[in-house]
């Protein structure tokens, strides 16, 4: 079969055409499953028994399945089994994160009830990934990170296994609102540790609490900053080795964090293509002439640039290749990577297969952790 767009990719996950929310949802929980965030076997027997067009069936079968991780997860911690119980929270999350997730426009009611049983259960999912966070060793944390006039952004903060006490570079992963920071860390944690580095996983929106005080969060990019001042006053953290990655629609505008924040050693984002693809699109209805495009803001960091696409996601790889060039002429710290349909990897935010684009990236990260060793005369080798 010749795969031609992003929904040809899902398909060979799910095969639910007509509900493309759970359809997502399912594929999600079969890629974690890769990085022991569930069980092929436990998301199959789940999904053969559910009625997609029932919201209820969906959310039952997904919390009894999240419900039987965590009593098993309490029964092995009780009984010193602390891997094990370990990895039975973390499947838990995941289960309840899926039981969480909004009803499809199309199914009805979608209604008050329904949010404040999807806050319950998120707020089972924080309660097993804070008993996950505990029980790893190093042990992580939940952190709470000032940001604008006494709003902070919470986060997930783990660590690797370290041979001594030293400083240890670390990561911050940014993604949309909501339940993201909760996706990220499940998918990206042992890609950090593996290699030796810290993870911050946090997610940025437009909560309540900031529009009733007035304040908006207009700037999201400003979180970029105070996210790196909150790890460089850690005496855990190298301050000179943090990295950024901006994930999903945070990817544009952690762009703009980066370029006004010289402190960073690298930074995965969009590069500015969305500004570009914005610029060139008034420019072919009558606004600004093509000749004033902006400067990519890769151009504009001080650490090197790595921008990932892929195949079928919101922009043609091409023009994506041609944008960023401006006029032939690519700025020197950044790289592109296109994942093809050829080696999986990709559908829109590599949703077919995570783990191949996360272990790309966190490679890539290492090798300029260690080019900045290099450069301040110290030693660190990716591992």
């Amino acid at each position: 079969m010749i795969l031609s767009s992003h929904s040809d990719l899902l398909r060979g996950w799910v095969d639910w055409p007509d509900n493309e929310a759970y359809a997502t949802e399912l594929g999600r929980l079969l890629a974690v499953a890769q990085e022991g965030g569930a069980t092929i076997a436990e998301c199959l027997a789940a999904a053969s028994r559910l009625d997609v067009a029932d919201p209820a069936s969906w959310r039952g079968e997904w919390s009894r399945l999240a419900d039987a991780n965590r009593r098993r997860a309490e029964q092995a911690f009780g009984a010193g089994h602390i891997a094990t119980a370990r990895n039975c929270w973390l499947r838990s999350a995941n289960y309840y994160l899926a039981a969480s997730i909004a009803q499809p426009a199309d199914v009805e009611p979608a209604d008050i009830q329904h949010a404040d049983v999807a806050g319950e259960d998120l707020s089972l999912v924080r309660r097993c990934v804070e008993k996950y966070l505990a029980n790893l060793r190093p042990r992580g944390e939940v952190v709470v990170v000032p940001w604008l006039d006494g709003h902070s952004l919470d986060g997930y903060l783990s660590f690797p296994v370290a041979s001594d006490s030293a400083p240890v570079p670390a990561v911050i992963c940014i993604g949309e609102s909501g339940r993201r920071k909760h996706e990220l860390f499940f998918a990206m944690a042992r890609h950090a540790r593996d290699r030796g580095m810290a993870l911050l996983c946090v997610d940025v929106g437009y909560d309540a609490a900031l529009v009733e005080s007035g304040v908006r969060a207009t700037r999201p990019e400003t979180s970029v900053a105070a996210l790196v001042d909150y790890l460089m006053e850690r005496e855990d953290i190298d301050g000179d080795r943090i990295a950024v990655i901006g994930d999903g629609a945070a990817s544009s505008w952690v762009t703009r964090g980066v370029a006004f924040d010289r402190r960073l050693a690298a930074a995965v984002c969009d590069g500015g293509l969305e500004e570009l693809w914005q610029s060139d699109a008034a420019a072919g209805h009558g606004g600004f002439p093509a000749m004033i495009r902006p400067v990519p803001l890769a151009r504009k960091t001080g650490c090197p640039v790595l921008v990932v696409i892929d195949e079928f996601g919101w922009l043609d790889p091409q023009w994506a290749g041609k944008l960023l060039a401006h006029d032939d002429a690519a700025p020197s710290n950044l790289s592109l990577k296109v994942f093809e349909a050829a080696e999986t990897g990709a559908s829109h935010a590599s949703a077919d297969n995570p783990t191949l684009a996360n272990e790309f990236i966190f490679d890539w990260i290492g090798r300029q952790m260690a080019a900045r060793l290099v450069a301040g005369n110290r030693q660190f080798s990716p591992r």
